[in-house]
């Protein structure tokens, strides 16, 4: 039994050093484009949107070099934005370009997804997407001092927070602690979207739809509660979008309002 056991060792070594052999020179040509690409970053900054489409745009663009899958373009524009440099040019204020609400979840970062780096996104993240006092507060601080000229609402595929929340209103399921005032806030849309396609014969669509009406009512529900938010929106100088991303594809799309 040792001796199969120090073969099956040896065996597992051998295969290891094989493998790592052979992909050596592919690491040693990544590295090499990797440095080409630190060596050649234009450290010009981008000009600041200065309107929500321009702002929205922006979010677009950077989305689009996360989803496309193309490695060196979309780090080749995130380096120039996490580097010391840019670090330290911060540390006198921060102006970022959009306030952006979306979902805790692990999956949905919104730096990553936009392809944005340091001081660019002022970001509010509750399970849900969901708004409280504490929330408002922080897009008023966002669009009044910092004047960012967008507010986005994100949410996304396959949200734990809504499917709870669908889970609860089919199947009576019961939820612990704080967690019950985040299914209360979700549970209106859940019940529209679960009145359109019952979420126990069609859980994927049902869910998917729930996620989007959620996304629309807290951008609806922002406008209603801050008087802050509806000011700047009536004057034109800020607009309040809701959008989906997708885990499947990457994307982000724009719903309602």
């Amino acid at each position: 039994k040792d001796k199969k056991d120090k073969k099956d060792k040896k065996d597992k070594k051998d295969k290891k050093d094989k493998k790592d052999k052979k992909d050596k020179p592919h690491i040693d040509r990544l590295s090499e484009k990797l440095n080409e690409l630190l060596l050649s970053l234009d450290h010009t900054p981008e000009p600041f949107p200065t309107n929500p489409d321009e702002a929205w745009n922006r979010l677009l663009e950077g989305n689009k070099r996360f989803f496309s899958g193309d490695l060196v373009v979309y780090l080749k524009h995130l380096a120039k934005e996490i580097d010391p440099a840019a670090r330290i040019s911060l540390t006198g204020g921060q102006h970022p370009f959009v306030t952006l609400m979306t979902c805790s979840d692990s999956r949905c970062s919104p730096e990553i997804i936009f392809d944005q780096g340091l001081g660019k996104i002022f970001v509010i993240r509750t399970a849900g997407n969901v708004f409280g006092d504490c929330d408002y507060g922080s897009v008023e601080y966002a669009v009044s001092h910092l004047h960012t000229p967008l507010v986005v609402v994100l949410g996304h595929q396959s949200c734990g927070a809504v499917s709870a929340t669908m889970g609860a209103i089919t199947e009576d399921g019961h939820v612990h602690g704080h967690i019950g005032t985040i299914v209360e806030k979700v549970k209106p849309c859940a019940q529209k979207a679960n009145g359109e396609i019952p979420f126990n014969s069609d859980k994927v669509t049902s869910l998917a739809k729930a996620v989007e009406y959620n996304a629309i009512h807290a951008a609806q529900d922002l406008l209603q509660k801050s008087e802050v938010v509806k000011k700047l929106v009536d004057e034109g100088k800020l607009k309040v979008v809701s959008a989906v991303y997708s885990l499947d594809t990457g994307v982000v799309t724009r719903v309602g309002i």
